[in-house]
């Protein structure tokens, strides 16, 4: 029985990603339709994924979650240089582009650290 769980997380989270809601005459400042979609699908997602082990404690759980802790900031730095030199790129007169494919190596074994090491190359 971990879904309600799930719910009540998946709720509070869309509340917070969606605050502040649209302004809507006579209720109270809250889009009730987007209140509705948002309870709805945090509902489906716990029922769907509540009984799978999300919230089970794992081996070497709490190490996974200080090294995340940890590559947060350092994530958000290079992600503020890529960008910044994107601007570079846009803004300088010859546009010094250089497309291709990179290939890169790794010695990451799980699906989840693969497609966060994915996507973070994909933002910056």
């Amino acid at each position: 029985m971990r879904w309600p769980v799930l719910l009540v997380l998946g709720v509070i989270i869309w509340f917070l990603l969606a605050w502040p809601f649209p302004e809507a005459p006579g209720a109270w400042g809250l889009d009730w339709a987007s209140v509705v979609a948002g309870i709805v699908a945090a509902t489906g997602v716990a029922l769907f994924f509540g009984e799978k082990r999300v919230l089970a404690p794992r081996p070497g759980m709490l190490k996974r979650c200080l090294w995340a802790v940890a590559y947060v900031p350092v994530f958000f730095w290079y992600c503020l240089l890529a960008n910044l030199d994107v601007v570079y790129r846009v803004i300088h007169p010859d546009m010094p582009i250089r497309p291709g494919i990179v290939k890169v190596k790794t010695t990451l074994t799980t699906d989840s650290a693969i497609t966060v090491l994915a996507n973070s190359i994909t933002l910056t």
